[in-house]
């Protein structure tokens, strides 16, 4: 999946929380999980990446899966 754009809040909290690029990109393309919000119109998408004790949870518009608002390891989403 080609990543169109990364909203600069995205951008912002990828650089602080250490996320790659390659990172987000490898959750949207094969997630572990995905959940549609209907009420705020999101898509929320969660990987367990090796190496890492949280899944990483990108979060776009759900009509537009190519829009990255954010990104971070969720604490509420164990791996191992």
């Amino acid at each position: 999946m080609i990543i169109e754009y990364y909203d600069d809040h995205a951008l912002a909290m990828m650089a602080e929380r250490g996320i790659a690029k390659s990172f987000v990109e490898a959750t949207l393309e094969n997630p572990d999980d995905v959940t549609i919000d209907q009420e705020n119109h999101r898509a929320l998408f969660w990987k367990c990446l090796e190496g890492r004790n949280f899944a990483l949870r990108v979060i776009t518009p759900s009509y537009r899966k190519n829009y990255v608002i954010t990104a971070y390891f969720d604490r509420r989403q164990p791996c191992g």
